[in-house]
């Protein structure tokens, strides 16, 4: 099941999306998929500013953190986190990109 909290029909296609990866990743790694049980992306857009101050700026924008927790079918947590820094959205910027596979 996929679900988001908050809840916003805007970033269904988002979730579904990420919900993809995990799954072509579990597959490249012959990980079945039922092994995971939950799978957790956290973003904190105002994360606090002495956590990020060795983070380079590959990028124009605001700092952001990122949570990724899977669960698998033991109860074990597989956790990892990061900072990075992200702009506003820019269509004439992004549509620069190649991949097809964008969302």
């Amino acid at each position: 099941m996929q679900s988001m909290s908050p809840t916003s029909p805007q970033f269904s296609k988002l979730v579904t999306g990420y919900s993809q990866i995990l799954q072509s990743r579990l597959f490249a790694r012959r990980i079945p998929a039922n092994f995971v049980v939950s799978a957790t992306i956290e973003l904190d857009f105002k994360p606090e500013l002495s956590l990020i101050k060795n983070v380079p700026i590959a990028t124009w924008g605001a700092p952001f953190g990122l949570n990724v927790t899977l669960v698998d079918d033991r109860g074990t947590n597989h956790a990892v986190s990061g900072y990075s820094y992200c702009g506003p959205h820019d269509p004439l910027r992004e549509s620069r990109s190649a991949r097809g596979d964008r969302f």
